[in-house]
């Protein structure tokens, strides 16, 4: 039986997110039993799993601090496989979606992103 995991908070604002998956160590400083719920999570979720090679639907990992390092301009850097993520500036895929760049090290530009909805989707 496969068991499915989700995380509610988001660090990027620290709103609770309904269903957003992330992986955070600000789980585990606010929320009783966060420790083993982002151990958990970590373990469904491929960290080395690169946007650009998923298919819809497939679960990736979202910015966080202990995966990702944040850059001077705001953006998210993953350090495991070098994609630029940024927060989704519109609301066109719905609250809480990101822009990722379509090559390792670069920043999403017009016609150069992959959007990824809150679910990490």
């Amino acid at each position: 039986m496969q068991e499915t995991i989700q995380a509610t908070k988001d660090i990027t604002n620290g709103d609770i997110t309904n269903g957003a998956i992330v992986i955070a160590g600000a789980i585990s400083k606010k929320i009783p039993g966060g420790k083993q719920l982002v151990d958990k999570i970590s373990s469904i979720v491929d960290k080395k799993k690169k946007v650009r090679t998923s298919k819809v639907g497939d679960k990736v990992i979202t910015p966080n601090d202990k995966d990702f390092t944040q850059l001077k301009n705001g953006n998210w850097k993953n350090k495991h496989t070098g994609e630029i993520w940024s927060k989704d500036k519109s609301n066109h895929y719905g609250e809480g979606s990101w822009k990722v760049g379509v090559k390792k090290g670069a920043n999403p530009k017009k016609g150069k992103k992959i959007t990824v909805d809150k679910l990490g989707k």
